[in-house]
């Protein structure tokens, strides 16, 4: 690694970095199918195909993915504290180990977006299109809290406070 050589880093900055660098690009890659695609082709909405993979795939690793990379920038701060104030290194499978258990964790809390939206067939007398419709969880008031409580409170504003 060209950048331990350079540097005189520990082998776990790079590997953390290396690490959100692949996260990020998978947070922009869902973030460009999720809203810049369905933005810049319109048509795509009425496209059975799409439609589906947006519900079930792409609105949920968009916010996968954020999740991801505010718990990974998370992660590397803390173990910056704990090298730098507490002394306390982390051996490679503690890392591991905890990292798994944090992507773990976000796939589990974002369970719910798949739930979200589901196609909808619209037929009328000429044509058949497809569409995004969103669900009656959705529209529900456990949707309204878990946007609060876990996407806003857990995910985004308590690894601010800590």
């Amino acid at each position: 690694d060209r950048v331990a050589r350079k540097t005189d880093v520990s082998g776990a900055s790079v590997k953390y970095f290396k690490l959100l660098g692949v996260v990020n690009s998978c947070f922009l890659i869902s973030y460009f199918l999720a809203d810049t695609l369905q933005s810049c082709l319109p048509s795509l909405l009425q496209n059975y195909i799409f439609v589906s993979l947006y519900s079930y795939c792409f609105f949920p690793l968009f916010y996968y993915f954020n999740y991801a990379t505010i718990w990974t920038m998370f992660a590397i701060n803390i173990e910056r504290y704990l090298i730098c104030v507490r002394q306390i290194r982390l051996s490679n499978w503690t890392r591991m180990v905890l990292l798994i258990m944090m992507y773990i964790f976000g796939i589990i809390l974002n369970v719910p977006n798949v739930f979200v939206y589901e196609p909808f067939l619209i037929q009328t007398s000429n044509t058949t299109t497809w569409t995004l419709h969103e669900t009656q969880f959705s529209r529900s008031q456990a949707n309204m809290d878990y946007k609060f409580w876990v996407h806003c409170f857990l995910i985004c504003i308590l690894p601010l406070l800590i």
